[in-house]
């Protein structure tokens, strides 16, 4: 028997609409300190979170970030927010605050 070549799975090229450019976004910690990071709008906040904790020396998880009153999931992209270069885009990040009374 002959020796067939192996079929290698084809891998799917970006599209013009996939292949975006990055952008800078910055995010702010409460404490005043700021971290840029350029960014493509397909990338996931997770990514950005997790560098944001090491860069600030904080705890993940212990942040609730926000960009126009909305808050941003670690799941979220900054195109489903609709930020742009232009826009200049800034996320606050806030002390997570939980519980509630303790009356």
């Amino acid at each position: 028997m002959a020796d067939t070549p192996e079929k290698k799975p084809k891998i799917p090229t970006a599209t013009p609409e996939q292949k975006q450019e990055k952008f800078q976004i910055t995010l702010k910690h409460q404490s005043g300190q700021t971290v840029k990071f350029l960014v493509k709008p397909s990338t996931v906040f997770q990514k950005i979170f997790a560098s944001f904790h090491e860069q600030t020396h904080t705890q993940a998880g212990t942040l609730k970030f926000i960009y126009n009153g909305q808050r941003v999931r670690p799941e979220d992209t900054p195109a489903q927010f609709e930020m742009e270069e232009d826009d200049e885009p800034e996320i606050e990040a806030h002390a997570e605050q939980v519980g509630g009374c303790g009356v």
